[in-house]
Parts: structure tokens; C-alpha cells; sequence
């Protein structure tokens, strides 16, 4: 794209890859009386909109919170923030006013993303709805704090909102809806339409095969990988109603609301025609309230820094209702180690009152997804709580504060420790962890001009990568490493009440690190595929890559062939060029599916490719992945490598944590009754690997917090 304009170019990241105009507004002649025109048609397509969502309501076209739906279970995992119909009639609001203005021929389709910078104040109507829209967000007043806010407010002190939980996802390029503001992406370059994203799966599925494993690493990089996920990103869905319903956008050409959008199923679907089901219910992202004219962004309920948010809450009344308040500095549990229990035993889908065994809570509402969710929570809840009692230990004069909030900043730095040492090199590989600055090579420093907020095709396509080393079976190992049993995917949604038996916790994780990963790849397990959140009593579920590649154009992501160019200076003409980036029976299926390789979905291209040397996933999503984390690492003022900030660790202190942090020690030192465990617990057993008793690695040092 050619900028026709003068302004100053602002970097938002420290990659370069994403740049800004601040002064477009300059060269625009939009008067005060067309915006007030552009907000007037919005606020009439807005109360179209809540028509026609309250006649969804008035026929039953929502999901009961009681229905035992593959659905519901999916549409509570992505729902947040209870003031989200606010926010998201604000987004609708901006992005229907410059749909107005798009159309009367103002401005070019191109030049969307610039009129963030166009000034409401002189129209009246334009003004007062920026007003209202900013006054429904939360401005904090920051203060030097010694330890990070719950919400993430304030880790920037120049820009306080940068990382927060529930601010706008950022881009690497700008978006490709099919109308130019909102829409999804929906036709390829010859004018067809994009191809079906449950035909797009199953056609994969069937060229490629489905479960070959992984000679290297096992499936706790999935497991901690989900989990690191859950604690940076959250985009939440659209509600209806006044009651924030549920859509039911099924049957698929029963829908007219905005916020449906349904993935039809053919007639010969090999798997789901089977079952009679001719629509999976998807529910579009919710438009995050910008409060300026310009296309749709989504938004993230989760802080995107590495905080263990999923463990410590999102704010602090959510994260007092979380700690034990009684002087220990501890976080709840249930009697033997669990997470506390669900307040909603009710209608959360998995607790059996009867018995009294609940399903748990966190600091995310996704923590009863699946067992290994509930695993990998259970663990880091356990070793806040080994941390604060061996701090209350040294120091029994110090306040439940000062023992909690202590705790808690030892305990982010070794999640942030383990992510960055031990998980990530095995996912882009130790060259593109040297390309993005992301190794240890001693202290660090914090740079208050990045922008740590999630890249939307981070969150939407490229880590996502995970889905496609899924297994299709959980294993549950003894204590003595022999398989005891395996779960199948089909049935671990939700399915979280085993916890309560002792050494549950001890048998997955344990399994999670002996278990060999699935081989990352253009295919997915019918766990996935056939079965995602099946409910009990159903025959079939919904279908995650189909659900992941439908998510890509609900945000208008450009397509693969954008980012081959943007991170490898690679120009695709034709099918033979990406057939030698591609892995060759993938490069033939894509050009069985899509019209030119120009088309092909973000999501689907990444999971083609070639891996680097040394990692799971390909230059594409390695270049993603690689800038998020180091937008991440730098801009985060709390990161614990940074030096030279009054909340900066001692150099004591570092070297404590650098020197004993593993995730294998964390493992030993919060389970019941693991003794022995490899080093490296995301690479399989071997003779460069071996098992050693627990007690042969350093426990970490709190005398340089004396």
C-alpha cells in the first residue's frame, strides 16, 4: 500500500513490522455534518441489529445455559467481561459510522485503517458517542507499583492500557474484510467464494493421514503450551439480547444477525453427515470499542503479558476471592491440593452436585476445559502456595500482602523462565530464538516503546500450531512411569471430577511429560475434528482447524501468501512457487481447495509448511510467534531478566532463579508423590535425557529475598 501523506511514522513494534500514521486526518475534507450523517445511519443499523436480536431471542434461536450442546460448552469458554454487549454495540457503533462513510465515496477502501486518527470533536452526534465509548472504559491513574497490577494496567507508565486485559488486539497487516471495515473475509481472487472450512479439514485430513508421532518431544509442549496460551489470550464472542444469551445460528440459512457465522456442513460429509448435522453453530469475535472510526479489531479479555492471570485472576476482586486472605499469603484450595471450587455447580456443565465434587475455578473461566487444562492450573496453583509457605518460613513477621504478592512475582518469573528457556526453543527453533532476541544471554532490558499487546494473528492462526500436535488420548502414567490408562480426547471435556482422586494431578502430568507429542502438520485428530467438546450424551462434537480457519476470515486475516512476503521477502505468482515452501501432498490438496495460492487461509498455509531446522512450525509462524514473544519479553516492565527498573529482581535473585528454575523441579515439588522425572520433560526419555530422582535438581534459593 502507497501512503499518500506526510505524517510522522510511528513504529508500534520493535520488529518493524506494523507502522502507523498519526496525522492522516490532515489531508481528509470529511465535514462535521457527513459524520454526524455516518453516526445517525449507524445508530439506526445498531437498533436493526437489537431488533433482530431480539426476535432470535423471542423464536428459542439461543443455547440454553442448561442444554448439553458441543455449542454451549464452547460458547462459555469465550465468553468474559459482563459488560461485553456494551463494548461490543460500541465497536458496532464506530464500524457501521464508517461503513456509512465508506460508501458515500469520501475515502478510498484502503485508506480505512488511517481514519483512526480523524477528529470527532467538531460533529456533535460523532462526538458524543467517542465520549460515551471512552467513558465505559477504565483509565487508570498509574503509580511506580512494586508488583504488577491483576488487570495489567499500568506495566507501561506512559501508556497504561498497552497489555491490559480487555484493550484491542494489534495487527501485523491490515485486515482484508470483504467489505473493507467489518465483514469477513469470504471470496477468493477469482470471485468465488473461499472454500468450505469444514471441507477445507476433512479434504486434509483425508491427502494426509492423521496421527504420526513426534521422534523428539512430548506432549506437554501441547499441554503447557495451551496453557501459556490461557494466560495471554482470550477473544471473546458476541451475546444477544439483553441477557447476553448464547446465539444458536443453526440452521445455517435461518440466521440474520450480526453476530452469527455458521460453518455449513455438506450433504457428504463423511463424519458429521452421518449424525444428521447439517451446521456447526460459530459465533463471530465481538468488535472491540476502539472509540474511533476505522475497521473492526477484536478484542482480549486476558492481560497479554506472561502473569499467570489463569492462576491469579483478572482484577483484584476476582483475585481476592481466590487467596485464603488469612495471613498466609496462600491462594485457596479444596483438601488435598485442588483448586477451589466452582461457584456455579449448577450450570457449569461438569460439576455433580449430588456427590458434592465440583469442577474448579481459576483466574479463567477455560479452566475446566479439558483435564490437561485443569492439570497444568492445578500445578502452577500449587506452587504459588510451596513458594508462599517457604517464604512464611523466613519471614513469619511479613503481611499476607507481602508474602502473596512476593510469591507471586517469584512464581510469574519461573512460568516466564520455563516459557522462554525450556518450552519456546522447541517450538521456533534456537536460530529464530536468537533472530527475535529471545534467548538468555544475560540481563535484559525493558523498552517502554513496545507495545506487548497481542497481535491478533498471533492469537487467530499462528499459535494455533498447538491443535495440530493434539494426541487423541490423554495419558495417565503411574508413579513408577508405566501407562496406567488413556483418556480419549472425546471424553475430557469437561470432564475434570478424577481430580478429586488422589495422585490424579501426579498421573497426567506425568503423562503429559512422557507421552510423545503428535508430529506437527497439515492434520488433526478426530478428537479435534469429529469430537470438540462432545458432549456425554452426543455422537459428535464440533471441528477445531474448521472453527480456527472460520475465525481467521471472521477477522478479516489477509491471506498466507501476505505473511510469506512480510516475514520472508518471498513473492508467490504461482502454485509451483508455494509447492516449494509447502510440503509436497499439502501444496496439492491447497490447489485442489482454493482458486490461487493468494487465497490460501493464514492458518491452513502455517500448518503447511516445512518446520525450521530445530523446530515444530515453519518460517512463517515462527516469524508470528517470534514477535510476539519478543514484543512480549520487551515490553514488559516486569519481565524478570530486565535490570535497571525499580522493580527489577536483585542480581542475587536472578541468579537464583536462573540457576534452579525447571519444569521438572515445579512438577516434583507440587505433586503427592512424584519422586523421579526427567530433566527435560518436553523432550522424551533417553540416555541424553535420563530420569533422575527429584532431589538431584537445585531447589530455588530464598535467601536473596531475606
Amino acid at each position: 500500500m502507497e501512503y499518500r501523506t506526510d505524517c510522522t511514522v510511528n513504529l508500534l513494534y520493535a520488529i518493524g513490522v506494523v507502522l502507523a500514521l498519526s496525522c492522516y486526518a490532515q489531508s481528509q475534507h470529511i465535514s462535521p455534518e457527513e459524520l454526524d450523517q455516518a453516526f445517525i445511519q449507524a445508530a439506526s443499523d445498531l437498533q436493526e441489529n437489537e431488533r433482530l436480536q431480539r426476535r432470535a431471542v423471542e423464536l428459542g434461536k439461543v443455547v440454553s445455559d442448561q442444554e448439553a450442546s458441543a455449542s454451549r460448552k464452547h460458547q462459555r469458554t469465550t465468553y468474559a467481561a459482563k459488560k461485553a454487549k456494551a463494548t461490543i454495540d460500541q465497536g458496532f457503533l464506530f464500524n457501521a459510522a464508517t461503513l456509512a462513510l465508506l460508501k458515500s465515496g469520501r475515502f478510498a477502501r484502503e485508506d480505512v485503517g488511517r481514519l483512526s486518527s480523524l477528529s470527532l470533536e467538531h460533529s456533535v452526534l460523532a462526538k458524543q458517542a467517542q465520549d460515551k465509548c471512552n467513558s465505559e472504559q477504565d483509565i487508570a491513574i498509574c503509580q511506580k507499583q512494586a508488583f504488577q497490577t491483576h488487570d495489567g494496567t499500568c506495566n507501561n507508565l506512559l501508556n497504561p492500557q498497552w497489555g491490559q486485559a480487555n484493550g484491542c488486539q494489534l495487527r501485523l497487516l491490515e485486515p482484508a474484510y470483504e467489505d473493507g471495515v467489518g465483514l469477513p473475509r469470504r471470496f477468493m481472487s477469482n470471485g468465488d467464494e473461499l472454500p468450505n472450512p469444514r471441507f477445507v479439514s476433512e479434504k486434509l485430513l483425508e491427502v494426509l493421514g492423521e496421527e504420526e508421532l513426534d521422534p523428539q518431544y512430548t506432549h506437554q509442549v501441547q499441554g503447557f503450551g495451551q496453557f501459556l496460551d490461557h494466560d495471554m489470550i482470550l477473544t471473546p464472542t458476541s451475546r444477544i439480547g439483553v441477557n447476553g444469551s448464547m446465539p444458536q445460528c443453526c440452521p445455517f440459512d435461518t440466521n440474520q444477525i450480526s453476530q452469527c457465522f455458521p460453518i455449513y456442513v455438506r450433504p457428504g460429509d463423511r463424519f458429521f453427515s452421518k449424525v444428521q448435522t447439517e451446521c456447526m453453530n460459530v459465533v463471530r469475535s465481538g468488535p472491540c470499542p476502539t472509540c474511533t472510526l476505522g475497521y473492526r479489531q477484536q478484542s482480549n479479555a486476558e492481560t497479554s503479558f506472561i502473569d499467570l492471570s489463569n492462576i491469579y485472576g483478572l482484577n483484584d476482586t476476582q483475585n481476592r476471592q481466590l487467596r485464603t486472605l488469612d495471613g498466609s499469603g496462600e491462594l485457596t484450595s479444596q483438601g488435598i491440593g485442588l483448586l477451589p471450587p466452582t461457584q456455579t455447580p449448577q450450570n457449569d456443565g461438569c460439576s455433580d452436585p449430588d456427590t458434592n465434587r465440583l469442577c474448579f475455578r481459576g483466574g479463567d473461566i477455560r479452566v475446566n476445559q479439558q483435564i490437561g487444562i485443569v492439570s497444568q492450573t492445578t500445578t502452577w496453583h500449587r506452587q504459588h502456595n510451596y513458594i508462599a509457605r517457604r517464604l512464611r518460613a523466613r519471614h513469619p513477621h511479613w503481611d499476607d500482602d507481602t508474602l502473596y504478592f512476593t510469591a507471586r512475582r517469584i512464581v510469574i518469573a519461573q512460568m516466564q523462565m520455563v516459557s522462554y528457556n525450556e518450552f519456546l526453543p522447541k517450538v521456533i527453533g534456537k536460530d529464530y530464538m536468537r533472530k527475535y532476541a529471545l534467548d538468555f544471554t544475560g540481563p535484559t532490558k525493558y523498552n517502554p516503546d513496545i507495545n506487548p499487546g497481542i497481535i491478533n494473528e498471533w492469537g487467530v492462526a499462528a499459535y494455533r500450531y498447538g491443535h495440530a500436535t493434539i494426541r487423541n488420548s490423554f495419558w495417565a502414567v503411574d508413579l513408577k512411569g508405566r501407562l496406567e490408562r488413556e483418556i480419549p480426547m472425546r471424553d475430557a471435556f469437561n470432564r475434570v471430577l478424577n481430580f478429586y482422586n488422589p495422585l490424579e494431578n501426579d498421573k497426567i502430568m506425568l503423562g503429559f511429560s512422557v507421552q510423545p507429542m503428535k508430529k506437527f502438520g497439515p492434520s488433526f485428530v478426530t478428537g479435534v475434528t469429529n469430537d470438540l467438546y462432545r458432549p456425554l450424551n452426543s455422537s459428535f462434537g464440533m471441528d477445531l482447524p474448521a472453527i480456527n480457519t472460520q475465525r481467521g476470515r471472521d477477522h478479516g486475516i489477509p491471506g498466507y501468501t501476505n505473511y510469506l512476503k512480510l516475514c520472508s521477502g518471498l513473492d508467490v505468482h504461482s502454485w509451483e512457487d508455494l509447492a516449494a515452501i509447502l510440503k509436497p501432498k499439502c501444496a496439492i490438496a491447497l490447489r485442489d481447495l482454493y482458486a490461487a495460492p493468494q487465497d490460501v487461509d493464514l492458518f491452513i498455509g502455517g500448518v503447511c509448511e516445512t518446520p525450521l531446522p530445530g523446530a515444530i512450525v515453519g518460517p512463517t509462524f515462527g516469524c508470528i510467534i517470534g514477535t510476539q514473544f519478543h514484543n512480549v519479553r520487551y515490553g514488559d516492565r516486569f519481565f524478570f531478566t530486565h535490570q535497571g527498573e525499580h522493580t527489577s529482581f536483585t542480581p542475587e535473585q536472578l541468579r537464583s532463579l536462573l540457576e534452579s528454575t525447571l519444569y521438572a523441579k515445579i512438577i516434583c515439588d507440587t505433586s503427592e508423590g512424584i519422586k523421579n522425572i526427567h530433566e527435560d520433560v518436553f523432550t522424551q526419555i533417553s540416555e541424553h535425557n535420563p530420569i533422575n530422582p527429584c532431589s538431584s535438581y537445585p531447589s530455588l534459593d530464598l535467601s536473596p529475598w531475606d
